[in-house]
Formats: C-alpha cells, structure tokens, sequence
C-alpha cells in the first residue's frame, strides 16, 4: 500500500484555498494579526504569506508560517 496524503480538513483553510494570491489578514488566537499575499497552504494545515516589500523604511521580503487551527478570523482583499 501507499503512503496516505494527509490533506488539511480545516474550514478556514478548505475556504482561503479558493484565494490563493490575494492579500490576506489573519487574526489568530493570541490577538496577534498578521497579513501577507497567501502564497501556499500546505496539507499539513499550514499557511504560508509573503509579506511584500516595502520602500520606505527598506523591508526585505518576509515569509511568515501559521498553522490554520490558529486562526480564528481571516479577511480577504478582494476586488470591487
């Protein structure tokens, strides 16, 4: 037999998988909020942003991981 794919079955992740790309806010459990361009949601049921650079003060490109149980509100930048 082969080995089974783990896939993650949380409801906030199965939804932001239709906006991979987008800008996204996350609000986790802590109060912390962190945004990024959703760039991948991996089966283990972690998401991973790119946070873009930014000009003025220079900021490098940040890659920030957080798991989807984590999160407890997720908004996302659509168009109008």
């Amino acid at each position: 037999m082969g080995k089974k794919k783990k896939h993650c079955h949380d409801s906030i992740c199965q939804y932001l998988s239709h906006y991979m790309s987008s800008e996204v806010t996350l609000t986790l459990e802590s109060g912390q909020i962190v945004s990024g361009e959703l760039v991948k949601i991996k089966e283990n049921g972690l998401i991973v942003l790119q946070e873009t650079n930014i000009i003025s003060p220079f900021i490098e490109d940040l890659t920030t991981i957080v798991r989807c149980r984590d999160v407890v509100i997720a908004t996302i930048q659509t168009a109008p």
